[in-house]
């Protein structure tokens, strides 16, 4: 939110925040607020309030942040890959050991 452009109605950028998204949403709450490199505030909104709050005086730019649900199934899927990579690391780094370790008792017995 463009801070020159609050009201001189309101004593701090809180109240106008809370204000400006009132004026869209009756149920919509102030996630967070941002007062220090940019002015603005956290929340949720339905792509109909968010097009309606773009309009409003004072408002900048919107960003749409996307929360993704991992269910259990597909967290135990990624883990799962994720230590079969892993072990599969560890046995190739030990048979590429026992290999060598194999060709130079081979070796130390041939000579």
């Amino acid at each position: 939110m463009e801070k020159s452009t609050m009201p001189e109605t309101f004593n701090d950028h809180h109240n106008w925040f809370e204000s400006s998204l009132q004026l869209v949403s009756e149920s919509a709450e102030m996630l967070y607020t941002y007062k220090h490199v940019v002015h603005g505030f956290s929340t949720r909104l339905t792509n109909q309030e968010a097009e309606v709050l773009s309009k409003q005086p004072g408002i900048l730019s919107l960003m749409l942040a996307r929360l993704k649900i991992i269910t259990s199934e597909q967290l135990l899927a990624r883990f799962s890959s994720i230590k079969f990579q892993k072990q599969q690391q560890i046995i190739n780094k030990t048979y590429s050991k026992t290999i060598t370790e194999i060709n130079s008792i081979i070796n130390s017995t041939t000579d």
